[in-house]
């Protein structure tokens, strides 16, 4: 289906998304009882997804939610490049990104959820995305209690790595830059990770060190050529607490 330039509603398949306030509020809503399947142990999508997939059960997913801007949008870089040092790396020329919260039902088989103001974030890209001209990468959203948010990127590419990133903080209408990033794991590419996670990331006004507990994990593997890529939930419990993704 083709959407004309200025359209505020999409929908795929059973996903349906309506931009509510342009930029502010966007309501998103899905309901099926066939196509989701119960993954009891995500780690498994590691080795054979597919084998995964279709071992497990078909259950109902429903999900109504309304996600609402706490920050104004943002780009990594200031030429809105995820990557801007690594030209020949065909990965989202251009993407912006907006903290906020979002609301509503999650509703799994005969298990429903109230979701209130639960700290969230959207992005946005354009453009090629070939994942295996970027393989040894990790981004990181940080959710601090203190109000505080971490949006933070680092590709690395023949021994060089580029990092860059914003760190939001409460009243400001723009974000800071960051200067450094330092990602704090023994984790090496094993099936899962077995300790905390930390981060390190400073900029010319302050520094925010972080570790955290893997509460969630999922493995997939994407791209013409597969490359493995995860999905990591934690809670962190160091001195500043909150969440990171």
């Amino acid at each position: 289906m083709e959407y004309p330039v200025g359209s505020q509603q999409w929908e795929s398949a059973s996903l349906k998304l309506e931009a509510v306030i342009a930029s502010r509020q966007w309501r998103l809503t899905y309901s099926e009882k066939e196509a989701v399947r119960l993954v009891r142990d995500p780690r498994s999508f590691a080795d054979e997804p597919g084998e995964v997939w279709r071992a497990s059960s078909p259950t109902l997913c429903e999900i109504d939610l309304v996600w609402e801007a706490q920050y104004p949008m943002h780009v990594l870089s200031p030429g809105g490049n995820l990557m801007p040092d690594g030209e020949e790396i065909v990965y989202a020329k251009n993407h912006y990104e907006q903290f906020g919260s979002i609301s509503g039902t999650l509703r799994l088989g005969d298990e429903q959820w109230q979701i209130s103001k639960a700290p969230s974030f959207r992005d946005h890209s354009w453009g090629p995305r070939i994942w295996e001209s970027a393989s040894d990468q990790d981004f990181v959203t940080l959710y601090l209690d203190d109000g505080r948010r971490v949006a933070a990127l680092a590709n690395r590419l023949d021994g060089h790595e580029d990092s860059h990133g914003v760190i939001w903080k409460p009243g400001e209408t723009a974000p800071v830059q960051i200067q450094q990033y330092k990602i704090l794991a023994d984790y090496a590419g094993e099936p899962a990770p077995t300790g905390p996670i930390g981060w390190k990331i400073s900029t010319s006004e302050d520094v925010i060190e972080v570790k955290g507990e893997v509460v969630g994990y999922m493995p997939l593997r994407v791209g013409k050529n597969p490359v493995r890529i995860a999905q990591t939930f934690l809670r962190l419990d160091g001195d500043l607490k909150g969440w990171a993704k």
